[in-house]
């Protein structure tokens, strides 16, 4: 029997205050998205309906559907493995320490646009073509060309490795500015 104290509607309180989740009358742990309530699991077992929610969380936030299965290279795991071979070149002095900077930018870039749980494989051209969007609206077009030249780079390694089951497909949006933005 669960020693959680039940409020006034029969309802648990949150396990802490933070806890994302709210108690539904239906014995679940819930949260709205964009207006639509999500369910994560039952009222006994908290943790893995939070646990649930967290690798859930960033398809939710971004108004996607979330995958029935959570395999397959995340973010996270692309960039750490990214730029764990390139600290090798770096090591080796076949690259500057700082295109390596430059290299580990796009990285962070990439992960607090898409998420460090998210799957590769789930990203669309439409998440493509809000990153470029935000790269040409917050640098100039030589910098905005070089990031988005970096970040196809990344993706092409985790294709070439066999990090992915299937190529990432960016999109006719997700191009550098034109020769003639640059040179305006």
């Amino acid at each position: 029997m669960s020693t959680r104290k039940i409020s006034n509607k029969g309802r648990p309180d949150k396990p802490y205050p933070e806890f994302p989740l709210t108690a539904s009358g239906n014995g679940q742990w819930c949260r709205k998205f964009r207006g639509k309530i999500h369910y994560f699991g039952h009222w006994d077992d908290w943790q893995s309906a939070l646990d649930k929610h967290n690798e859930a969380y960033p398809y939710l936030k971004a108004g996607l559907t979330p995958p029935e299965t959570f395999d397959g290279t995340t973010i996270a795991q692309l960039c750490n493995q990214y730029l764990v071979y390139k600290k090798t070149l770096l090591e080796a002095g076949e690259i500057s320490q700082r295109w390596f900077d430059d290299l580990y930018k796009a990285c962070e870039i990439i992960v607090n646009r898409f998420g460090k749980r998210r799957i590769v494989e789930t990203l669309i051209p439409k998440d493509f073509e809000g990153l470029r969007t935000e790269l040409v609206n917050r640098k100039s077009p030589t910098v905005a060309k070089n990031m988005i030249n970096r970040i196809r780079g990344i993706f092409k390694f985790a294709e070439d490795n066999n990090l992915v089951e299937r190529r990432t497909k960016f999109g006719t949006a997700f191009k550098p500015p034109s020769k003639a933005v640059i040179r305006k």
